[in-house]
């Protein structure tokens, strides 16, 4: 996979052309530039994963981790809504979103590890954090845990009612 790179360091000012180098590390395989002069790491590392997750058109739902220090309260508005991926930035290290439920503006880009994938319920389209793959199917709708417990214990109140 070729990752164009085109960064200045700022340690030793030279400019760098090319491609991300892909490494092995800690949490896996990255991608990242690095200095031809001084070696300084240009670019944030880009985990290899986060290609096999995260494709422009998914839609996606903010981690619960951003809802909690140091993240929080900058993530609050985001929190029940669901975005569509529309495009990588910063050699892949960000992507950008769009809610699809509401008039929710994400205020620049987001980091792919904040991220994670939303389910494919038909009634509240992965905003709820079911589990995707999980989900079931009641009268030919895909649901997720949640909002299926929600329709049975309505069913069963309407019944007892």
């Amino acid at each position: 996979m070729n990752i164009p790179c085109n960064q200045r360091c700022r340690k030793c000012k030279e400019m760098n052309t090319g491609n991300l180098k892909q490494m092995s590390g800690g949490k896996g395989e990255f991608f990242a530039a690095y200095c031809k002069k001084c070696g300084k790491r240009l670019t944030k590392k880009v985990y290899t994963h986060m290609f096999d997750t995260i494709k422009i058109g998914d839609h996606v739902i903010f981690d619960d981790k951003v809802y909690n220090p140091p993240y929080f309260p900058a993530y609050d508005n985001y929190k029940g809504h669901v975005f569509e991926v529309l495009a990588f930035y910063y050699e892949h290290t960000h992507v950008g979103l769009k809610c699809l439920d509401a008039d929710v503006t994400v205020a620049g880009y987001v980091h792919p590890d904040e991220l994670q994938l939303a389910d494919n319920c038909g009634l509240c389209l992965g905003a709820k954090g079911g589990v995707r793959g999980n989900e079931n199917r009641v009268d030919n709708l895909v649901l997720c845990d949640y909002c299926s417990t929600e329709i049975e214990n309505t069913v069963v109140e309407a019944d007892n009612g």
